[in-house]
């Protein structure tokens, strides 16, 4: 299993996981695929946190996520001058 589909069998809800993955192992479908996932509304809500406008820049989420006990902690940026 890699990244990818751990990550969408560990937060996404069960009647999307097997699609989403499908999909993003598809060439033909997998852009279409990502750029659904900033919008995303598959995603487990357990799981999901909403920062303020405030707390959105790539060095305060490194902050928040430093103390986190959950270890590895994975973010998605959309911005293409935020992703590096």
């Amino acid at each position: 299993m890699n990244e990818e589909e751990a990550l969408i069998r560990s937060f996404v809800v069960k009647p999307k996981r097997d699609r989403l993955i499908e999909f993003l192992s598809s060439q033909k479908q997998r852009r279409k695929a990502t750029a659904t996932l900033a919008h995303f509304r598959d995603l487990d809500q357990r799981f999901v946190v909403r920062l303020p406008p405030n707390e959105q820049s790539p060095e305060s989420m490194a902050n928040l996520t430093r103390g986190s006990k959950s270890g590895d902690i994975g973010m998605r940026c959309e911005s293409q001058e935020s992703s590096g």
